[in-house]
């Protein structure tokens, strides 16, 4: 049994992990700006445990070793995290690293590097992203695989590494190895992609597929810029001006595009 400081965010999956093992969480540390999900909020409850909003300093180490935490666990956790050499820290990331090391490796997974998906348990250092690592698995994507799927599949399979790894966790933190020298990419923030009269169905599927809400924008004929909840299309010929709006229903519209049609779902 350990006792866990959570800085990030998990799926019930992790939350039946923890219980199955014993394990406790001393405190959770999210960055959702006050407001917590479902799952987090069950976590807090089920462990008894304060969640705090405030940006993890260096001040709070102390904090966690007054409450006899004896692990961090970092998941998704946008912040770089101060380290003490007495308290052990890991992060969960979400390629296989040395590559894809930066805060968006997943949407550049499904862009451009299929095969740097994976999860990778390492040692939380000073560097981002550049620690020893304890585990390591490759994913294999799929052609329905999306932003939302492999994150699924991430939280869910690194919950099973991690029970494997608390299970003797002296064994594995003392066994981790560093990580190779070469071939590595890194992952930065990706920029927002623009549909508009000069694109082509494929890359706009390809982008939705990778980027998801928030980096895919629509910029209509007068200017306005719509955010996609959705994006679905397909190819056919037709004698339309590009970036023509063939219907709107103020939710859903039909745009033509160079060589076919767009479905966009969008706000704003």
């Amino acid at each position: 049994m350990m006792r866990i400081a959570l800085l990030g965010g998990v799926d019930g999956s992790w939350a039946a992990m923890l219980r199955a093992g014993g394990h406790v969480l001393t405190s959770i540390w999210t960055a959702g700006g006050g407001q917590i999900g479902e799952i987090t909020a069950a976590l807090a409850a089920e462990h008894h445990c304060p969640v705090f909003f405030h940006r993890f300093r260096r001040d709070d180490l102390a904090m966690l070793r007054q409450t006899g935490t004896g692990l961090v666990v970092v998941v998704g956790y946008p912040w770089l995290v101060p380290v003490d050499p007495a308290l052990p820290a890991v992060n969960i990331h979400p390629s296989l690293l040395p590559d894809g090391r930066g805060p968006a490796p997943v949407q550049w997974i499904l862009a451009t590097h299929p095969a740097s998906a994976g999860i990778t348990v390492h040692k939380l250092t000073a560097e981002a992203d550049a620690g020893d690592i304890l585990a390591q698995e490759p994913m294999t994507l799929t052609a329905t695989d999306d932003l939302h799927t492999v994150f699924a599949r991430t939280y869910w399979r690194s919950a099973q590494m991690m029970a494997a790894i608390l299970a003797d966790f002296p064994r594995a933190w003392a066994a981790a190895v560093p990580q190779p020298a070469t071939g590595r990419w890194p992952a930065s923030h990706p920029g927002v992609f623009t549909i508009g009269p000069t694109t082509r169905v494929g890359d706009a599927l390809h982008h939705w597929r990778a980027f998801g809400p928030g980096l895919v924008a629509w910029k209509e004929g007068e200017g306005r810029t719509r955010w996609p909840v959705a994006v679905r299309g397909w190819q056919e010929a037709h004698g339309l001006t590009p970036g023509m709006v063939v219907s709107d229903d103020g939710r859903i519209a039909t745009l033509a595009v160079v060589d076919g049609f767009l479905l966009i779902e969008a706000t704003g």
